[in-house]
């Protein structure tokens, strides 16, 4: 037994996932075969499909009854731009977002964007939408706001709202629009002098102001606008991709080159192998519109990591480490003793905090799975 023979007393098998492959396969064939595949993009896209599926379930909808007369709410949305106003003043002319399809779902094009680190807010169209006409009602049905539908599990856990403000560096107008994320994908620096790169320092990177070269559409002066990124709305999970892998460009190495000839260079994907302490604790509420204070609850709890063993971006090995219920210790009565798993493809061992946490799997940290306690 390899787990007692390493001391630790347990040894498990993980849930087979070939099931799951399998299905995988039949929707897309971008993880068909054997090749190495990314773990980030498959959890997204299994996300994705998870989302679409459930859509196409019929929902319980807006039909309202009062005081024996029924009526159903107007379903048309308004197209008015409102104003809002951020909480250092600002006022933001709110638009409907170009990243967003139906219910505020990206398209799978618009998610990959946001996946690539591509978060640039998109120019706001030029000219006046359409104002909203009165809705016609029956004087006798009183006003009754139509019941939302339930919110999809693949919402309630992976849908990050942050609104995305625009303020002219010349005159000072701003406009903002909404963007959804299922995921973060977040940069990872580079080891200097000793120094450990850190979650946070990956969040605050993500969020922080950016300085972009846009026309003003209320100011001739205006050239530049500066970008402002904050959450609206904090789902149950947080889920971190750090992006390790890093596009450079490398002299290629040539077999039958001869003296003189000029240096060909290749596109090469680089793994960043820095130092990501694990996180036990995260919080998000410094990056909310409202600040820190409008946050009740902000804190996530460490739920699982991927560990992406290897050197290059075709090449490696993933591994799982998750917190789960300890064996017989009653967490069907709301015991909260837990214990780490290592998952390393259909076994599963028991470790301690000093393993995960350890130099090799800080510098091989992929993904991270947080839960809003």
């Amino acid at each position: 037994d390899e787990g007692a023979a390493r001391g630790h007393g347990y040894r498990s098998r993980a849930a087979d996932p070939v099931a799951l492959k399998r299905q995988m396969d039949v929707i897309t064939d971008k993880f068909a075969g054997y090749l190495q595949r990314d773990a980030h993009e498959f959890f997204a896209d299994l996300i994705d499909f998870l989302h679409d599926e459930l859509e196409a379930v019929p929902r319980e909808s807006g039909k309202v009854e009062g005081e024996g007369v029924s009526c159903e709410t107007n379903g048309n949305s308004s197209d008015k731009v409102d104003d809002v106003v951020s909480p250092d003043g600002e006022e933001c002319q709110k638009e409907n977002s170009p990243r967003e399809g139906p219910n505020g779902t990206p398209t799978r094009k618009k998610r990959q964007e946001a996946a690539d680190g591509n978060r640039d807010a998109q120019s706001p169209s030029k000219g006046t939408p359409p104002s909203s006409s009165p809705q016609s009602r029956d004087p006798a049905c009183p006003a009754v706001a139509k019941p939302s539908p339930p919110l999809l599990p693949t919402d309630d856990f992976f849908r990050l709202k942050v609104r995305v403000c625009l303020r002219c560096d010349s005159c000072g107008y701003s406009r903002s629009k909404e963007e959804m994320y299922r995921h973060l994908s977040v940069d990872v620096g580079e080891d200097a002098d000793g120094v450990d790169w850190t979650v946070g320092r990956s969040l605050d990177r993500f969020f922080q102001h950016e300085r972009r070269e846009l026309k003003c559409e209320k100011c001739d002066a205006g050239k530049t606008a500066t970008q402002k990124l904050e959450i609206i709305s904090f789902p149950k999970a947080i889920l971190l991709h750090f992006k390790r892998f890093i596009v450079t460009q490398e002299v290629k190495t040539r077999i039958h080159a001869r003296p003189g000839d000029p240096p060909e260079m290749e596109m090469v994907l680089r793994k960043n192998k820095a130092r990501i302490p694990t996180l036990d604790s995260l919080s998000l509420a410094e990056y909310a519109a409202g600040g820190p204070s409008s946050v009740p609850r902000g804190d996530y709890g460490l739920r699982g990591l991927v560990h992406h063993v290897g050197s290059t971006a075709s090449s490696g090995h993933y591994t799982a480490c998750v917190r789960r219920p300890r064996a017989g210790s009653g967490a069907d009565q709301g015991s909260d003793e837990e214990d780490w798993i290592f998952f390393d493809d259909r076994n599963g061992f028991r470790r301690d905090l000093s393993y995960v946490n350890n130099e090799r799997n800080q510098r091989n940290m992929y993904l991270a799975l947080y839960e809003l306690r």
